[in-house]
């Protein structure tokens, strides 16, 4: 896991730019975070923002969706068919039906069930590319692997 901190860096931009373009650019910096797998550590002076700035950046900072997972449970061949696919989408590599079925040596049949089933659980998210069906990851997907 890559660890990334943006500690001092928020205090010099505060002074530089308003508060709303600071919100915008940390959304911008999320996704490539959570792209990447990383970690993003933000350390605020409280002397420097007044308490609801801070309690409103918290509250978009923070992520959410990581508490949400109790209640999601798959089998060990699905988690390892999500590593693929992230590994793959992380290094912008397309990811098939047929390069599942070849990895983890399944039948076309066995390949469209399972993947089927992470469809359902919106962990991946799959549309045509030419003949080809692709897959990627939605950030649910991604925010599994995280957690596991």
């Amino acid at each position: 896991m890559i660890y990334l901190v943006f500690y001092s860096i928020l205090d010099y931009f505060l002074n530089l730019h308003s508060f709303q373009e600071i919100i915008s650019s940390l959304y911008k910096i999320n996704e490539i975070i959570q792209k990447r797998n990383a970690l993003l550590l933000i350390h605020i002076n409280s002397d420097l923002l007044p308490k609801e700035l801070i309690s409103v950046l918290k509250e978009e900072i923070y992520d959410h969706h990581s508490e949400k997972f109790d209640e999601i449970s798959i089998d060990k061949d699905l988690y390892e068919i999500l590593k693929f696919i992230n590994e793959k989408n992380v290094n912008n590599i397309i990811v098939s039906f047929k390069e599942i079925g070849i990895k983890f040596v399944i039948s076309k049949i066995t390949v469209s069930k399972k993947i089927n089933k992470i469809i359902n659980l919106d962990l991946v998210k799959s549309s045509k590319s030419g003949r080809a069906k692709v897959l990627h990851l939605t950030t649910k997907g991604m925010n599994l692997i995280k957690i596991k």
